[in-house]
């Protein structure tokens, strides 16, 4: 296990590339976990709403566009 950071110049722009590559991956999983959390939210807002009871949430959405190359 590496406990020091080491310079790599020749490596850099892979790494770079990595790096990003791994942190749109771990974005991209978080709004897909996001999302399977909304729609059960949602459909207990549903819910109660029909019993008489308040909106749990308030025009909830997920609007995020990612475009990858």
């Amino acid at each position: 296990m590496q406990t020091e950071a080491e310079i790599l110049i020749d490596n850099n722009e892979l790494i770079c590339s990595t790096r990003i590559k791994w942190i749109v991956t771990v974005h991209q999983n978080a709004l897909q976990q996001l999302t399977s959390l909304m729609q059960p939210i949602a459909e207990i807002s549903r819910l109660t709403q029909r019993i008489g009871g308040d909106i749990i949430i308030n025009d909830m959405r997920l609007d995020v566009r990612i475009t990858s190359s």
